[in-house]
């Protein structure tokens, strides 16, 4: 079985911290399978994968190996795809600072690598968490990247 290491992305402070953790690479195929029939959808928003090019698709983790909100369901949450830009202005802006520029670098290697990441997250207070992924994944041409939403309260 083909092992390979997986970013899991840290909530510290509104910033993101990478780290590593290896996981089975039939585990995550098994989850794209999955996840692949399972996205909700808004007028703005596509949950039709035949438009993500094969090349430029988001490299979604297992869901048993997300960092948080793995029970997003539980919690009246629902994913879906959208472009790392309209993604971008439904979040608060982010200065990139030559640390964020790091980080989305690091980013962008890791997705190029065949490496696999967390889905976004659209939060119902306001808040996001992964401006830096959404900037990588603009960068690299990816069209649709899968966020987490929850209804405003």
């Amino acid at each position: 079985m083909k092992r390979f290491k997986t970013f899991l992305i840290e909530k510290k402070s509104h910033s993101e911290k990478v780290s590593t953790k290896e996981t089975d690479a039939d585990d995550n195929s098994a989850m794209q399978d999955e996840m692949g029939s399972g996205f909700g959808s808004a007028d703005d928003e596509s949950n039709d994968e035949e438009d993500i090019e094969e090349s430029k698709k988001y490299p979604l983790a297992n869901k048993n190996d997300w960092y948080g909100d793995a029970n997003y369901e539980q919690t009246g949450g629902k994913i879906i795809h959208m472009s790392p830009d309209d993604f971008l202005s439904k979040a608060r802006p982010m200065k990139i600072d030559d640390t964020a520029r790091e980080n989305i670098d690091d980013l962008k290697n890791h997705i190029s690598s065949g490496k696999s990441l967390d889905p976004l997250a659209l939060y119902s207070n306001g808040k996001e968490d992964g401006r830096h992924r959404a900037h990588a994944s603009k960068e690299l041409g990816i069209k649709k990247i899968p966020v987490l939403t929850w209804d405003k309260k």
